[in-house]
């Protein structure tokens, strides 16, 4: 049946049979068990079957996935080459613009080559129909946000929408907000942010608030939310998309998921969400959800201290990223990269991927999430070689970033007030206040320890599961303990030097001491 209704009202069994890839006989039977029930009829004329009426229709189309839709759609304009108009119509339903144009086009000749001029006419403004005119317009809007191209993709998403709404097209309305969102979602990290930001809520919430509007409307609508800081609100908006029957959408939920997880400091949950997502996501062909998976990934096993298994997913980041023109990505992983390596000891390296990821960045990106986080890179790679001078310029000079609005900013307003702190301890008590404002538990431990409250700051480093945060708050037997542990899960070749230079081993107190 599922079948069947996308292949059109009126069933031809040979076609949805062909489709399906069975033997007539099979599929007349199965039909004959859908007219027992009452999803088909039999049509006038006694000799087909049609859908029993448009509700059966409407509800096995919309919740058949929609990746399993568009290529049955695409299927059937193959096979129907030969009945051009037929084929135009699925080629259309499978968002192929070019190809439905041409076989409109194809349907016309054949119209007016039988005199059937008003035919032709007709088939000839379908091939020049608005709605082809959006279509192409998001499909190119598609490609050049793959490129990087925002604001020349932002031009074409707005001439779809002004096409969409014009002739009345809500399904390509909603998809056109929904692209909107996304790509000024995207275009948060470059130079030109700040003028869309005010854009970004409002294309959000009305592409939630579409007639047609989809699950990945909401999914960008939980996304939102988890950049302004409002982890509930993304958390709720994730979980109505994770019930939805399109394996895509919830294999990207999941993704996303993953990350805010990890931002909400439940790490171990993280990684076993983000571990199973990223193959998931290679599967089905999300690059950007699976990029996202890989670094968060390793996020989550450095903060549990899991400092092999954040070496082993950055490396496969890194490779997923060598044939990838993304700076903004590049950029993440060396920051990752640095933090590892001043975790191992490594600080040469560590300052040499904080640099590399500044210079990525470029200039124009130094008031961003990317761009402010690889500064403070720098900065804590400063202050663990001792050169308090130059931790403090770079301090200074990012938080006059602090006053403007972009995506993630309370993520990078915690980590500026916990380094101004590892200069100024009483500064924690500002650390405290900001932590516990966006309910971070990390951050509430690392100022508590700063303001002398080790034992209070160890309750909240175990409840998040985490050795690195234990090694970095508890008092010193903890803190021996979780050193030992992470050094345990290390090979053999770089205990040492974490043992040595590591910046958490600087903490471990001496067994004798």
């Amino acid at each position: 049946m599922r079948a069947a209704v996308v292949a059109g009202a009126a069933v031809d069994l040979e076609v949805v049979a062909a489709l399906l890839e069975l033997p007539v006989e099979v599929a007349a039977a199965r039909a004959e068990r859908a007219l027992a029930a009452r999803l088909l009829v039999e049509d006038e004329a006694g000799t087909g079957y049609k859908l029993a009426n448009d509700l059966v229709r409407e509800v096995l189309y919309q919740t058949s996935p929609r990746p399993t839709r568009v290529t049955r759609h695409r299927r059937l304009a193959g096979m129907l080459a030969d009945r051009p108009e037929a084929a135009a119509g699925h080629a259309a339903a499978a968002g192929d613009w070019a190809a439905a144009a041409t076989a409109w086009m194809a349907a016309a000749a054949n119209a007016a080559g039988s005199y059937a001029n008003r035919d032709a006419e007709r088939l000839l403004d379908r091939a020049g129909d608005p709605a082809l005119e959006a279509g192409a317009s998001l499909d190119r809007g598609r490609v050049l946000v793959a490129l990087g191209g925002y604001q020349a993709a932002f031009a074409d998403q707005e001439r779809a929408l002004a096409l969409a709404v014009e002739h009345g097209l809500e399904e390509l309305e909603a998809a056109a907000l929904e692209q909107l969102g996304w790509t000024a979602y995207y275009h948060r990290d470059s130079a030109a942010a700040s003028e869309l930001r005010p854009q970004v809520q409002e294309l959000a919430e009305r592409a939630v608030a579409a007639r047609r509007a989809g699950p990945t409307a909401r999914l960008l609508a939980a996304r939102m939310r988890h950049a302004e800081g409002d982890l509930a609100g993304a958390r709720a908006a994730f979980d109505t998309v994770l019930g939805e029957p399109d394996p895509a959408t919830q294999t990207a939920g999941q993704a996303y998921l993953g990350l805010l997880l990890e931002h909400g400091d439940r790490f171990a949950e993280a990684r076993a969400v983000l571990d199973r997502r990223i193959d998931a996501c290679r599967a089905a062909g999300l690059f950007r959800p699976m990029l996202t998976s890989c670094f968060a990934a390793t996020l989550a096993c450095a903060n549990l201290g899991d400092l092999r298994g954040a070496l082993d997913r950055l490396a496969l980041l890194e490779r997923m990223l060598a044939e990838v023109e993304d700076r903004f990505y590049h950029a993440r992983a060396a920051t990752a990269g640095s933090w590892l390596r001043r975790e191992l000891g490594d600080l040469g390296q560590a300052r040499a991927l904080a640099d590399q990821a500044v210079d990525l960045l470029g200039p124009a990106t130094i008031g961003t999430h990317p761009g402010l986080h690889a500064q403070l890179a720098l900065a804590e790679t400063a202050l663990v070689a001792g050169d308090d001078a130059e931790a403090a310029a770079l301090l200074e000079r990012a938080g006059g970033q602090l006053g403007r609005p972009f995506g993630y900013r309370w993520r990078v307003e915690l980590r500026h007030a916990e380094l101004a702190s590892r200069l100024d301890p009483p500064a924690a008590e500002g650390l405290l206040q900001l932590a516990r404002a966006y309910g971070s538990t990390k951050y509430q431990a690392l100022a508590l320890a700063r303001l002398g409250r080790r034992p209070q700051a160890a309750e909240l480093a175990g409840a998040c599961g985490s050795d690195d945060l234990l090694a970095q708050v508890a008092p010193p037997a903890q803190v021996r303990a979780a050193t030992e542990r992470s050094a345990a899960g290390l090979p053999a070749a770089l205990r040492p030097s974490f043992l040595e230079n590591g910046y958490l081993a600087r903490a471990v107190p001496r067994k004798d001491s």
